[in-house]
């Protein structure tokens, strides 16, 4: 499988398993903007069905649960990787549109935007390697079929994608 392909894969994991802080801050915080939605999406029970491309594999109850613990397992590891990629991304998208021009620093923002995706990939890589043989033949083939629009939206959706990952491992894990 291509680099690009396992991204886009995995960042849809990974990237959605980045969101239970601030799930947990959002359901307990009647202030926060999201909990309105939480609270609607646990009323009507919704955890089952997040955007993104485990929700179109029709996993068994027995492939939920195991996909949630190898997520769950990872939670506290792709967060902080995840915003580390996107926010050294950021930087150097700044940094391009400063004036004047500072090429220096550009490149050192490129070498620390490259080492925080490196750190990314390989984490990705790590969890798809426990997701993929839980899955059928079939499931694998959705998958690749899916990649080219999972990255096209990742960070589009990334906030929403992150509060349906973490209510589904909740509603799915231990079972």
């Amino acid at each position: 499988m291509k680099l690009g392909a396992t991204l886009a894969i995995s960042l849809t994991a990974l990237a959605l398993a980045a969101a239970y802080p601030a799930y947990v801050h959002a359901k307990e915080d009647p202030t926060c903007p999201l909990h309105s939605r939480i609270a609607k999406i646990l009323q009507l029970g919704e955890t089952g069905r997040f955007a993104g491309p485990l929700s179109r594999l029709e996993l068994t109850d027995e492939q939920k649960s195991a996909v949630a613990n190898v997520l769950a397992a990872h939670r506290d590891q792709v967060p902080p990787r995840v915003d580390a990629w996107l926010t050294a991304r950021e930087r150097q998208s700044e940094l391009v549109h400063e004036n004047p021009l500072d090429e220096a620093a550009i490149r050192q923002a490129c070498r620390e935007s490259a080492a925080a995706e490196e750190e990314l990939v390989v984490a990705a890589a790590r969890v798809l390697a426990q997701v993929r043989p839980i899955l059928t033949d079939d499931q694998r083939l959705q998958l690749k079929i899916a990649r080219p629009r999972i990255f096209a939206g990742l960070q589009a959706h990334l906030p929403i994608l992150r509060e349906k990952l973490a209510l589904w491992i909740d509603a799915n894990a231990g079972q």
